[in-house]
């Protein structure tokens, strides 16, 4: 047997070398084919039994682990793990998501005390936080410096993009509340978005929410707004913002109740019609 001498206290150990053969490559193949037609068909599955492909609109990542938790989510969207909105969605369906990880546009930047990268080709109105307004930002993906996560979301864009039109969708969009927020201008721009995903037979229904804070010692509670077509809108009335570092408020989870009750009004629509 070889022997290794140590070097300066570190052990050299040697690489193995592994040589698969012809047969274990194609197992390996299969076993992967057979995986992602099994991921395929249970989100058929659950888009029937939800008569709805239930996907996140932002502007940030909470609704895509609202659906995530609640066993709603059918996969992953380009605006599920980032911080966008809804003026960026209106851009990028516009263009098919074609310059959405484009290098040319790409920089690195922070958030939050995090580096992220965020798309600079988009625009914004002035009525969203601030966090949610620096560009189209990839919170836990990184298109400039990794070929993975470039494929990752070029896998989610052609995902949506093949939906379009094609199968009725809920898209939860979660409105981060500013002094600039402008709910009018917002509603508009959501009935906007909807079109791309509206047609004969196929509905798309958009769910507006966000927060209002209530005095610390009052009882959380909703408020569900007259529904307009298949556009909803609920206010959360809630004693701490869905923020900070405590886990259960971040993500909403001490309002899950509320949650629960939002999420069964969208499924009473749904079957409404």
């Amino acid at each position: 047997m070889e022997k290794f001498e140590p070097d300066q206290g570190q052990l050299t150990i040697p690489k193995p070398h592994y040589k698969i053969s012809n047969h274990s490559a194609k197992v390996l193949i299969l076993n992967i084919k057979v995986k992602h037609l099994i991921n395929r068909i249970r989100q058929q599955l659950q888009s029937l039994r939800h008569k709805a492909v239930w996907l996140s609109l932002g502007e940030n990542c909470l609704p895509d682990d609202i659906l995530r938790r609640h066993g709603k989510k059918i996969f992953s969207s380009p605006y599920s793990n980032g911080r966008t909105n809804i003026d960026y969605a209106l851009a990028l369906e516009s263009e098919n998501y074609k310059n959405l990880i484009s290098p040319a546009y790409l920089v690195r930047g922070e958030a939050f005390g995090q580096g992220v990268v965020r798309s600079t080709h988009y625009q914004c109105a002035p009525i969203f936080d601030a966090s949610c307004s620096a560009g189209f930002e990839f919170s836990h993906h990184d298109p400039l410096g990794s070929t993975d996560d470039r494929a990752s979301f070029q896998r989610k864009i052609d995902r949506l993009l093949k939906i379009r039109g094609q199968e009725s969708v809920v898209f939860l969009y979660h409105h981060r509340w500013t002094e600039r927020s402008d709910l009018p201008r917002l509603r508009e721009k959501l009935q906007q978005f909807a079109r791309f995903y509206t047609a004969p037979g196929v509905r798309c229904v958009m769910v507006l929410f966000y927060q209002n804070l209530t005095a610390p010692k009052e009882t959380s509670y909703l408020t569900e707004w007259p529904v307009t077509g298949d556009q909803m809108e609920f206010t959360f009335h809630t004693r701490d913002y869905w923020m900070g570092t405590d886990q259960e408020i971040f993500w909403a989870r001490n309002d899950d109740a509320l949650i629960v009750s939002m999420l069964e009004k969208v499924e009473q629509h749904l079957n409404d019609k």
